[in-house]
């Protein structure tokens, strides 16, 4: 299994990383991590509890991976992965499931950690970065970082 770590040193010292987090940590602090994941559901995902031990297992199994940026040891924002092909283009998209900040981040400590998720997904033969969101902060920085915030997904009652 490859575990990216990508050490940043910023200004006056301060240590910063973007984690790949491995599934045994995940397990021992899901009890935290379960709350803001939930907080960061995509809407193609049911709000309930087999749900959200279903996450848990991908992330365990490898089908998902958690992300930490951390800052001097403190977890500011964590970035769920997954990634899913479309059977029929045959595009890889590196999908970020949950995407949820623990503490406030600027657009800078932001960039640093999507550029460490861009490089694992050209790594690993993706084609684009995706992800769903109603939080205005993040597709604020979306679009501070080039990306499309005008697309809209559309959900109706079935």
């Amino acid at each position: 299994m490859c575990v990216i770590v990508v050490l940043i040193i910023g200004q006056g010292g301060d240590s910063k990383v973007l984690i790949r987090m491995v599934p045994d940590k995940v397990a021992e602090k899901w009890d935290i991590m379960k709350g803001c994941i939930h907080s960061a559901l995509p809407p193609t995902s049911l709000d309930t509890e087999v749900h959200m031990t279903n996450i848990l297992e991908a992330i365990l199994c490898g089908k998902m991976v958690c992300w930490a940026f951390e800052v001097e040891e403190q977890v500011k924002y964590l970035v769920v992965s997954q990634v899913i092909e479309d059977d029929v283009t045959h595009t890889r998209i590196f999908f970020l499931f949950a995407v949820v900040a623990i503490l406030p981040t600027s657009n800078e400590e932001w960039q640093e950690g999507y550029a460490t998720l861009q490089t694992y997904a050209k790594y690993i033969l993706c084609d684009l970065v995706s992800a769903y969101t109603k939080n205005p902060r993040i597709m604020q920085i979306v679009k501070h970082l080039g990306g499309d915030v005008e697309t809209r997904y559309l959900q109706m009652p079935l």
